[in-house]
């Protein structure tokens, strides 16, 4: 199951509405979108229940999020319900409260704006216009419905309104704009040098008496790793298949080419009336009126364009594009596949409503030549004769290493090799040990201590294999000789992190004196560098010395300050100039931009307090048993 997610999303265009459908769930979960679930809530917020169901709908489209952003890489255990229940929860809570609000304020998405968003997203073009066919394709990739895209996309846009209301009110005084400007606009001239830990480790010295001392006190952090000798089975398909016969070749392509009408691709144009906002009699109405203009010989393209409620199409007169039998609805091709170019169905009823199918063309591709499909074809037979054989063999080996004593006896039964490792640590880099199932085994306490083979995995569908642990060994405290090296690596960086901080005291002091930092930084062998003139938003200064140095008084106070860095690292930061701007002297064209920078900060600051207030106000109950199941 989670394979077929994976697969489905892992197109361009479905990982960006992935994107852009959870960007509210992200903060807010997901929600209600159907009618239905059972009894229990899991939270009330201000007297509205939130259902399992829609917990359990959030908790899906989370996982599709990560798998969407992940893909294969992902971590199942990021996948557990338990793992993704509270904070799904918790966005649920948070949506609520927004849509609550939404609806006091009397806020909605019109029908019209909904299809106007979905029609201008570029996931659903094809050559610059947007494709029905495309659009349908997408959302069936990703699993969802048409009216299941539109709830979460209107909500979307239901979200987006709540926060622009409240966001759209901030504003800054010139007063407050200025002073804005003048700080963004500052320079700043300063020099910085970096101690390092390794800059000063050769300068320690380390008797006996003090690595063996270091050595007693954290003993315990030099276990060795429990590690394991293995020996294994694997079964693979390419074991199993042989080669295929010249005449059974041309036999299956002869095969293919009988089944031509698979390559034919069917033009389709429809009349969509949905059913979404009225009724299945109303919409019948509206279609039947349609047929009797149609037999009264107007334009289907023009009563397309008139009548139709497929935003997608209606512009181009009802036009799809082209179809091989499996871009729209089951029902929607078979009615395609019974008329003839120029035909008109009979009334099609699909969950987008009630359509009118007009078959425009047919159009057959050529086969490819025997050549061209030689390799695919031979592939295919061959996996199918191996497949068979493939799965019987790995029944027969579940059977024989269940209670067998070892592999080779098994190994012996099915003229298999047995494989056999060196020594792995569990966290060993051996490719056997990638799946986590195997590797779980391979450590496994009963299968060791009872002498048991374990399962026959399935690692992939052309591949399964079963180990047995012949050799176990338990961490245990290694002896200095074994990790001296170790040991004086660890205990000089110690003492010269140590040496770091008294050393940058020192240049502190030095510098602070009237010392250059150019003069200490070669007397102690430092590297060095001088920023004259920069912004807040200079880029290649490290963010640590750059926060520093716009931290620091301008006039007065402390010019030279010392940052603590990563790894035990230090900067000494000198600040001695300040140059101010001026707020006139800024262009119309900078004032504006860093007025827009600075108005959207301060919009996300009210609408943070706005929200905020709503939720310390807000009536939220949580079961226990919801929260934690």
């Amino acid at each position: 199951m989670l394979k077929n997610i994976r697969d489905n999303i892992q197109g361009t265009a479905a990982k960006v509405i992935i994107g852009i459908i959870t960007i509210p769930f992200i903060f807010f979960g997901v929600d209600s979108l159907f009618t239905g679930g059972g009894p229990a809530a899991a939270a009330v917020v201000n007297g509205q229940e939130i259902e399992e169901y829609e917990l359990a709908q959030a908790i899906a489209l989370q996982k599709r999020r990560l798998i969407s952003m992940m893909g294969q890489s992902v971590d199942a255990s990021m996948l557990e319900d338990s793992v993704l229940r509270q904070p799904a929860l918790q966005g649920l809570v948070d949506q609520k409260l927004l849509l609550i609000d939404a609806e006091e304020k009397g806020l909605a998405v019109a029908p019209k704006v909904l299809n106007d968003t979905i029609v201008s997203m570029e996931q659903f073009h094809v050559d610059g216009k947007f494709s029905q066919e495309r659009y349908l394709q997408v959302l069936r990739n990703m699993g969802f419905g048409n009216a299941m895209f539109k709830n979460l996309l209107g909500t979307d846009l239901l979200l987006s309104q709540v926060r622009s209301g409240i966001s759209g009110t901030a504003f800054l005084t010139p007063a407050q704009l200025n002073l804005a400007v003048a700080l963004a606009e500052q320079k700043r001239s300063y020099n910085y040098l970096m101690i390092t830990p390794e800059d000063l480790i050769d300068q320690v010295e380390l008797s006996d008496t003090e690595i063996e001392a270091w050595y007693a006190e954290n003993s315990e952090e030099f276990r060795s790793a429990e590690a394991v000798k293995l020996s294994y089975i694997e079964l693979k398909l390419e074991d199993f298949t042989s080669a295929v016969s010249e005449e059974d070749l041309r036999a299956e392509y002869e095969q293919e080419l009988k089944s031509l009408d698979a390559l034919e691709e069917r033009h389709a144009a429809h009349i969509l009336i949905s059913t979404e906002d009225r009724s299945a009699k109303a919409a019948k109405a509206i279609v039947t009126e349609i047929q009797k203009a149609l037999a009264a010989g107007e334009s289907f393209e023009t009563l397309a364009k008139q009548k139709s409620d497929d935003p997608g199409s209606a512009s181009d007169g009802g036009d799809l594009g082209f179809t091989a039998g499996d871009a729209f609805p089951e029902d929607f091709e078979a009615a395609l596949a019974m008329l003839e170019p120029g035909e008109v169905s009979d009334i099609v009823e699909t969950e987008d409503g009630l359509h009118l199918i007009k078959l425009l063309e047919v159009k057959t591709r050529k086969p490819a030549s025997f050549e061209q499909r030689r390799a695919e074809i031979e592939a295919r037979i061959q996996r199918l004769r191996a497949e068979p054989k493939l799965l019987a063999a790995v029944e027969q080996l579940r059977d024989l290493v269940f209670n067998a004593d070892g592999l080779n006896a098994p190994a012996q039964a099915l003229k298999l090799s047995v494989q056999n490792t060196e020594w792995l640590e569990r966290d060993s880099d051996s490719a056997l040990l990638q799946n986590p199932a195997v590797a779980a085994a391979a450590f496994d306490k009963q299968l060791r201590s009872e002498s048991l083979n374990s399962d026959v995995f399935e690692l992939r569908s052309d591949y399964y294999l079963v180990l047995h642990i012949n050799e176990y060994r338990e961490p245990a405290v290694q002896p200095l000789a074994a990790v001296r090296a170790q040991v004086v690596q660890r205990l000089k960086r110690e003492r010269a992190v140590e040496l770091v901080a008294t050393k940058s005291a020192e240049l502190e002091q030095q510098i602070a004196a009237g010392e250059s930092v150019e003069s200490v930084a070669v007397a102690g062998g430092f590297e060095w560098q001088a920023v004259i003139d920069g912004l807040r938003t200079t880029s290649d200064v490290p963010r640590p010395v750059l926060e520093k140095a716009f931290s620091m008084a301008p006039d007065g106070g402390r010019k030279v300050a010392v940052v603590d860095g990563s790894g035990g690292s230090r900067w000494l930061v000198n600040l001695y100039r300040v140059d101010s701007v001026a707020p006139e002297s800024v262009t119309d064209a900078q004032r504006q931009k860093l007025g827009r920078t600075f108005t959207g900060g301060r919009a996300s600051q009210e609408f943070a307090a706005y929200f905020g207030s709503l939720k310390q106000s807000a009536d939220i109950r949580i079961p226990q048993s919801a929260a934690t199941p």
